[in-house]
């Protein structure tokens, strides 16, 4: 989190640097210096209020608990500081430059006039965060859709070529940040090949797409546009290039060398299971929800052969490449069934890739673990929309425990895992489970999931204007496409037509349109006085007015304590809030206690780049457990950005999408971090994986607070510096860790005690 030590460094350095150049200004780089210096100062003397005393002072009210700082405000705070660092460090350099002879001003204005459109974008990154923790006060981290809007539609059509030029990926780790920028220039080239049809011009626009990595700028106008467009298909094939031609085969020449390697095609027969209820049986069926007749498809990966799994019953047949489980004429022999088994839900947010593209890792585990991984090739939205890939997943696991032969295990001991959409779907699986009262697993590893999917603003989902993996048409495409949401494709006016006056950049004009503050926002000149001159905890002399009061339109919580009682709230929020005020705040080393069955906890020792929190259950002991705190009485925050400012707008605004709301997105099975209090209790222990820069994070976190408020035995990992998707990207040394960490926490629920 940026401290003052930042702040003051940076004023000090721009002081200096301002007034050797107001000076100096004898040539045109020198006056352009001095200009974006000028506009950094500007920034920074508004970013530092909201970053230090607003956001900073009440971003530890929406952690999971004391002591774990987590969640997108402080996210955000982060993706600052990493900037202001940056800035410091150039600066140093241009004080130190500055007054030589052959100083290079060319080369610096560049440089700052980048730095400004970041802080500036950032600066409205902030307003908008100062906003949701206004109309969050109780410690929740999403709005409702309908609040959603002014926000989400705003980021849609900000510019983000700042982000995706020489600048991208600045907040990550320094071996994430030139994997981050290679994906970004081979995204913008293959957008130049994706779109003509034809030898010859997919031939020229791949030799043309050369400019990409001479022009960092040019490749992040070109981002932007790709992104603004959020064609879904686009993204599916580019994420799905390393399962096509020759590039499938590299699994099999640098990977792990397995034994085993099948893909399998299950019947939709239905079968029987016996239920956790003694006596009981369970019927277990599936039907495709498009109307269709059609097998569930998966993987087996063993690193090698267990009796069974060369079945000529088994519905599996050799994948290709060079795995055998025969070396030339010799017939290996078959060791016995393995204990344990892993079954795996992959990611691609639900529209793209399949267990080919995650073979890599899934042989490293395979062999690390010594146990086979099962990999459920799940039908893709748009085509195939929740629940289809939900059902499929849960069919496939039902029959992994009715067949655990054919995959080489008893199935004593069974860890889910899976990252981002499939972290999703071991969850929800883990859910159905319960319901039908089968089998559960050990443990779940949820790795960095979407456990709400629906079209809501976040701290978090505002980092998708930067994200490379999660941009922001992509992530609610993606959502969207899975849900079935009707999407209405709407025509935005281009920067040659564009009117700010028709769609103004920001609510600056108009207050935001939400149920919880529209009693007091009609008017909202009326109201401001009102407020002010009633909040008598907050009233200061007319002398005391600074700046910060004409800039913002504020109201005090005080005010909105009184309109939330009369306001469709949800009721478990303010249940919360009571048990809070009526109980102990929660102790970190009050919650930190293995349960008997819990195996040694390591993992979090060992990667410098994670932080981790574990709650168990322990029958001795009673916890109290309360909801989040509000915000103190008297605080402020503001409704509306200051008149005086807008974000800068995208050159890019063309067509997009505008989402319709659907009651399907508060389904447990689609949303497990909305599930009730009921299903969430049948979980097993749960591993939740979030990394620190991913527009998902929040997901992690509200799930993580729901365990937590019903005392369930789970671990939160905070991965740091890395992105969205580290687990597909292990070129660094820092993803590497993280996919250690997730390794290690597999391992750990293999040894745990089999939930009864």
């Amino acid at each position: 989190m940026a401290n003052s030590l930042v702040y003051n460094t940076l004023s000090s350095l721009l002081t200096e640097c301002i007034q050797h150049f107001s000076a100096n200004c004898h040539s045109v780089s020198s006056e352009s210096i001095l200009k974006y210096l000028q506009k950094i100062e500007n920034h920074l003397q508004h970013v530092e209020p909201i970053a230090k005393d607003f956001i900073g002072k009440y971003a530890s009210n929406y952690d999971v608990v004391p002591g774990l700082e987590v969640n997108g405000y402080r996210s955000i705070l982060a993706v600052l500081e990493s900037l202001l660092l940056i800035i410091i460090s150039t600066l140093r350099t241009v004080s130190a430059e500055c007054r030589k002879t052959f100083f290079q001003g060319n080369f610096y204005v560049d440089k700052l006039h980048i730095y400004s459109d970041i802080l500036h974008q950032l600066r409205a990154l902030l307003y908008y965060a100062q906003m949701l923790i206004g109309l969050t006060p109780n410690g929740e981290l999403f709005v409702d859709e309908k609040a959603s809007e002014p926000f989400m539609h705003d980021c849609e059509i900000m510019a983000k070529a700042c982000f995706y030029g020489s600048m991208h990926g600045f907040q990550y780790c320094g071996g994430m940040k030139p994997v981050v920028q290679s994906l970004a220039t081979f995204a913008a080239s293959y957008n130049d090949v994706h779109q003509p049809s034809g030898t010859w011009a997919t031939f020229k626009s791949a030799i043309n797409s050369s400019r990409y990595v001479v022009s960092p700028e040019l490749r992040g106008e070109q981002l932007e546009k790709v992104y603004n467009g959020g064609d879904i298909q686009f993204f599916k094939n580019f994420w799905g290039l390393h399962e096509q031609g020759i590039v499938k085969a590299i699994p099999n020449l640098v990977g792990a060398s397995v034994q085993v390697n099948r893909t399998f095609e299950i019947e939709p027969k239905a079968f029987d299971l016996p239920s956790l209820v003694e006596n009981e049986i369970v019927r277990i069926s599936f039907t495709s929800s498009l109307g269709l007749t059609k097998t569930v498809n998966g993987r087996l990966i063993s690193f090698v052969l267990r009796e069974g799994q060369e079945s000529p019953a088994s519905p599996s047949k050799p994948d290709t490449g060079f795995d055998k489980s025969r070396v030339g004429f010799k017939t290996i022999k078959a060791k016995p069934k393995s204990k344990n088994l892993i079954f795996f839900c992959h990611g691609g947010g639900f529209v793209a890739l399949t267990s080919k593209s995650y073979e890599l890792v899934l042989r490293q585990w395979s062999k690390e673990l010594e146990c086979p991984i099962f990999s459920i090739d799940y039908s893709l939205a748009p085509d195939a929309p929740f629940p289809e890939a939900f059902e499929e997943c849960f069919y496939a696991y039902a029959w992994a425990i009715n067949n655990a032969e054919y995959l080489g295990t008893t199935a004593e001991n069974i860890v889910f895992a899976g990252d981002s959409a499939g972290g999703n779907l071991v969850l929800s699986v883990a859910m159905r489970a319960a319901m039908y009262g089968i089998k559960l697993p050990n443990a779940i590893v949820s790795m960095y999931p979407a456990c709400i999917v629906r079209y809501s603003a976040s701290p978090a989902r505002l980092l998708s204007i930067m994200d490379p993996l999660l941009p922001l048409g992509v992530l609610s495409g993606c959502l969207g496409a899975y849900s079935g949401v009707k999407t209405k494709k709407i025509k935005r006016r281009t920067s040659k037509d564009w009117d700010a006056s028709l769609r103004p950049m920001s609510p600056s004009r108009q207050p935001v349109s939400v149920k919880l503050l529209s009693s007091f926002v009609k008017d909202v000149g009326e109201t401001f006085h009102r407020i002010t001159n009633n909040a008598t905890s907050t009233k200061r002399k007319p002398e005391d007015r600074t700046w910060w009061d004409e800039e913002f339109e504020v109201v005090s919580p005080d005010e909105i304590s009184k309109t939330i009682s009369d306001q469709s709230i949800d009721q478990s929020s303010s249940n919360d809030e009571e048990k809070h005020r009526n109980s102990s705040a929660i102790s970190i080393d009050g919650i930190n206690n293995n349960s008997a069955g819990a195996a040694p906890d390591t993992a979090s020792e060992k990667s410098p780049t994670s932080s981790s929190h574990m709650q168990d259950d322990d029958p001795g002991e009673t916890i109290q457990r309360g909801g989040r705190p509000s915000l103190q009485a008297g605080t402020k925050f503001k409704l509306k950005l200051p008149h005086s400012f807008r974000p800068l707008k995208s050159k890019f605004c063309g067509d997009n999408f505008q989402m319709h709301h659907s009651p399907v997105v508060r389904n447990a099975f689609i949303s497990p971090a909305l599930a009730s209090e009921d299903l969430l209790r049948k979980l097993p222990y749960v591993d939740i994986v979030g990394c620190e820069f991913d527009p998902l994070l929040d997901d992690s976190v509200m799930l993580a607070k729901r365990l937590q408020t019903l005392g369930k035995s789970y671990r939160f990992h905070l991965i740091r510096g890395l992105p969205h998707g580290f687990l597909s990207l292990q070129v660094s040394n820092e993803a590497k860790d993280a996919a250690k960490t997730c390794l290690e926490r597999i391992k750990a629920g293999l040894e745990r005690t089999t939930p009864s």
